[in-house]
């Protein structure tokens, strides 16, 4: 960016998979606590719909496609990551 230009504002239409992710994974982690306990429940949800997601917002957004491999590899790396981070605070909080 160069020193005149103003930096554009951000979309929040533009992170919809995020919103549906989130709207999603917690109805389906309630119905998947009657089969197991509720933090791997809550990670497994997590890890499905962050990878579903993030796939998807790496697809349709910027002006780059990137190859489908690294797309999908960032998505479960990061899916894990953040169904990692959910069990834990699962087990600390006790929700």
């Amino acid at each position: 960016m160069t020193p005149g230009e103003t930096p554009k504002k951000q979309n929040l239409a533009a992170y919809w998979p995020f919103w549906v992710c989130g709207g999603v994974a917690v109805p389906l982690a309630q119905i998947l606590r009657q089969w197991m306990p509720y933090p791997f429940a809550a990670g497994a949800c997590m890890f499905v719909g962050f990878a579903t997601a993030f796939f998807l917002f790496q697809r349709v957004s910027g002006p780059t496609r990137r190859p489908l491999g690294r797309s999908i590899m960032t998505s479960l790396v990061s899916a894990f990551a953040g169904g990692a981070i959910v069990v834990v605070l699962a087990f600390l909080l006790q929700w």
